[in-house]
């Protein structure tokens, strides 16, 4: 991984840890998120654990939008050779 991505991940990974757990309460551990969510859960509140779809179905999404870019950049790259 060139120093250029290295620092941009490092930022936008600042960036939703700075942002994102002081504004809204964020948890980006699913860790952090499945347990508690878990505790409420046994206490009757089912709120949280409602949400926990996003941890299972963002990675994969991300994943997929991954692999779909790589092949559209690999592609380009392969044409101008």
């Amino acid at each position: 991984m060139s120093r250029r991505v290295y620092r941009h991940l490092c930022a936008r990974f600042t960036l939703v840890h700075l942002l994102g757990i002081r504004l809204t309460g964020t948890s980006v551990n699913p860790a952090r998120f499945i347990g508690p969510a878990l505790l409420q859960m046994i206490g009757g509140d089912f709120t949280a654990i409602s949400r926990i779809w996003i941890f299972i179905v963002g990675p994969i999404l991300g994943a997929l939008a991954a692999a779909l870019l790589y092949r559209f950049l690999d592609g380009k790259k392969n044409a101008g050779e």
